[in-house]
């Protein structure tokens, strides 16, 4: 791919081997890439070799082209690529703080945009001179850059510059100042040209507002001592005790701690199935008061990420394990990583926190110190990865060590996944698949000792064979964006069914139809393409032609379907949800005898969540046991409608008949919601836009955070859902 055209007769040759279907296969592949139509698929294979590769000079070879490249996406190729090779040597490339000063405008915002991904404390330093260009758009994208790379005086250059921009840029840094600020932002919006001003005033007067000490007092009001901690945990035990006295008096004297218990009991309703001990909790919750009672909100968490006050480290640290879920969780995880270095040295609280008795806070302050990328305190992390006592703290430190270019982390991770439990082990064979992409060994974790033992082994020579050339230092759960869109048509006239792939130009790249009500579908990585056929009790996997090479039979009517990174797929059906391997052998099944699953996904953590046509939303666990139930889920209209849920546990749902797109939270909250005309699915990009789609008036159309249309495409198919990948 990255020789390109000079391949293309030789590439033939192979194509028509038949004494080796595996060159074959590997060459057609090849041929498809580079002869597919899209003249941009040289320069973006070279950026990402490139990227793979890290030869020295690549830097400036890929600086030197960009102002050449004639197409978005191999703009943001190339972008993509500087970021991962913006370190060498431990120290930024420097063609990229050269760039910082070049001529060309476009060259300036790449360098700053790649060298404000590395996490690096320093980089501030050498990127903020941007701030003050003269180039407005340079400021902008410098600021936005810098803004999330959690430095404060970029948010007060994207608020000033917000007055001085046109329309189309100022909203730009309207958009992150809105997922910043969430609930608490300004009600003034741009909406037309002439708001700027008026705009930037509301949220300046905002921003001097969340500075000061109160922020971390929202994280230290709700930290409890161990001992108290444990008070706590007792008293919601005796919520759920066989005398009424019992249950009465430990709801009484919780009410009484008020704030300090109320983050421990929404963890416990998270995750309780006793009837009684959740409706004391919400008793507890709501005598204790909305106010006091309070999560503490995310925006908290940001806040002090680009504040960065004295003591920010240690009062993260301390409330950790209350966070009440794993939103929340991941916003002060993430925090944590900005705020563990002060003055280029390690905050004393995080290296504390690598002998603390809480596994949270010792898994927390492994990743912290990883991601803030110094060297000097690998050893005290790698005796987590080899010794903890906690297994899921060994996975945690092994990942963080791995992303942060450390092989020695590698071999214990694999090991994981013959000796660790099977919620471990899986985390480590997800981390391993996404690294090793195509060349993953085909074998799947087994729950079985022996079949731990066959992975574990397949793991451990794919390692010996690999271990020289593969490119640790980036997060493999970060895939490259295509653009392009998936159309899952149902024609209302016709009753049939289609799928339709949009390249980045909307025009078709493949599609095939004669499908039975498609409710669901996914592109695989291999151009493969999975579909459940609701009227046809099955999902199929096919090539881009529509030829079927797997099927799944069902025994209820599928709406969803998801390849997973271990190569098993999870189908969501109206009466069960189902994992197979690729025998098609159930090794999950959760059955829901009333035939009332509309979307259903399988997490990250190893949990299977799902909705349902009466408004509930819950978890399960690999056992099938309960883990979460919440109501008040959206308002059932059509079963074909298609639901996302969100990494944060949230869900986003089209409700068709409202004309409006709603995000709840996980207890069935409203958060966000936005106008769109009869929308039968909703899909949350990584930009943050929304992409939705409207069967009936045959569009797609994606909207910005503020509920703005900023896209839309109108064609003859009938979209019953649209996905982007």
């Amino acid at each position: 791919m990255a020789i390109g055209t000079p391949s293309i007769r030789l590439l033939h040759v192979a194509a028509n081997d038949l004494d080796d279907q595996q060159v074959a296969a590997g060459a057609k592949k090849c041929l498809e890439f580079l002869e597919g139509g899209n003249g941009v698929s040289l320069p973006i294979a070279a950026a990402r070799l490139l990227a793979i590769r890290q030869p020295a000079g690549a830097c400036q070879v890929l600086l030197d082209y960009l102002p050449s490249a004639d197409d978005e996406n191999v703009v943001e190729e190339i972008k993509a690529a500087l970021s991962a090779l913006a370190i060498r040597d431990n120290k930024p490339d420097p063609a990229l703080v050269k760039a910082l000063d070049d001529p060309k405008a476009l060259r300036r915002v790449a360098a700053v945009e790649a060298l404000c991904q590395t996490n690096r404390e320093e980089i501030a330093g050498i990127a903020r001179k941007l701030l003050d260009d003269k180039n407005k758009v340079v400021r902008l994208r410098a600021a936005l850059a810098l803004a999330n790379f959690r430095d404060a005086k970029a948010v007060d250059t994207l608020i000033t510059i917000m007055g001085e921009l046109q329309l189309a840029e100022a909203k730009q840094a309207e958009e992150y100042l809105l997922v910043l600020a969430s609930e608490q932002s300004p009600k003034a919006a741009l909406e037309k040209e002439g708001d700027q001003k008026k705009c930037a005033e509301a949220w300046s007067a905002w921003w001097k507002k969340t500075q000061g000490p109160e922020l971390l007092k929202e994280f230290t009001k709700r930290t409890l001592p161990d001992g108290d901690r444990d008070t706590v945990t007792a008293l919601i035990k005796k919520l759920g005790d066989d005398k009424f006295e019992v249950r009465d008096q430990a709801e009484n004297e919780l009410v009484k701690l008020a704030t300090t218990a109320a983050p421990l009991l929404r963890q416990t309703l998270g995750n309780s199935t006793d009837p009684e001990v959740l409706k004391r909790i919400k008793t507890c919750l709501s005598r204790i008061g909305t106010e006091a009672a309070a999560p503490c909100s995310a925006v908290t968490a940001r806040l002090v990420a680009l504040h960065k006050p004295e003591g920010a480290a240690e009062a993260i640290l301390g409330y950790l394990p209350f966070a009440e879920d794993d939103s929340i969780g991941g916003e002060v995880r993430a925090t944590l990583a900005v705020v563990a270095y002060r003055g280029g040295k390690a905050d004393p609280a995080v290296l504390k926190a690598l002998a603390d008795k809480s596994p949270i806070r010792r898994a927390a302050a492994a990743e912290a110190l990883c991601q803030a990328g110094g060297d000097e305190h690998r050893e005290a992390i790698r005796k987590l990865l080899l010794k903890d006592e906690d297994m899921t703290v060994r996975v945690r430190a092994g990942i963080a060590l791995a992303n942060a270019k450390d092989k020695e982390a590698i071999p214990p991770l694999i090991a994981m996944l013959g000796e660790a439990p099977l919620e471990v082990a899986t985390q480590a064979e997800e981390y391993l698949r996404e690294l090793a992409g195509e060349g993953a060994p085909n074998v799947n974790l087994d729950k079985t000792d022996a079949g731990k033992k066959k992975c574990m082994e397949a793991w451990d020579g794919w390692w010996k064979k690999n271990s020289a050339t593969v490119a640790l230092g980036r997060n493999p759960s970060v895939q490259h964006q295509l653009g392009y869109t998936l159309l899952i048509c149902i024609n209302p006239n016709t009753g049939l069914g289609e799928l339709v792939e949009l390249g980045t130009d909307m025009k078709p790249r493949w599609s095939f139809g004669n499908l039975q009500y498609p409710f669901g579908a996914q592109v695989l990585p291999n151009n493969k393409v999975l579909v459940c056929e609701h009227n046809g009790m099955r999902v199929t996997e096919r090539d881009s032609k529509g030829t079927e090479t797997w099927q799944k039979r069902c025994n209820s009517q599928p709406v969803s379907v998801q390849r997973l990174s271990n190569g098993n797929t999870f189908i969501a059906a109206r009466g069960q949800m189902i994992e197979v391997d690729r025998a098609g052998k159930e090794i999950f099944t959760f059955n829901r005898p009333n035939q009332d699953i509309i979307e259903a996904k399988k997490l990250k953590n190893g949990q299977y969540a799902y909705v349902t046509q009466n408004g509930e939303y819950g978890r399960v666990d690999s056992a099938g046991k309960a883990v979460k139930t919440a109501r008040g889920i959206g308002s059932y209209q059509w079963y074909g409608c298609g639901i996302d849920i969100l990494p944060n546990d949230h869900i986003l749902y089209p409700l068709y008949n409202q004309n409006q797109v709603i995000e709840y939270d996980g207890d069935g909250k409203q958060v966000w919601k936005c106008e769109v005309q009869l929308p039968t699915s909703a899909m949350r990009l990584p930009n943050g836009n929304t992409l939705v789609a409207s069967q009936q008036s045959q569009t797609v159309t994606e909207i910005n955070k503020a509920g703005k249309k900023v896209k839309e495409f109108k064609g003859t198919y009938f979209p019953v859902r649209a996905v982007r990948r």
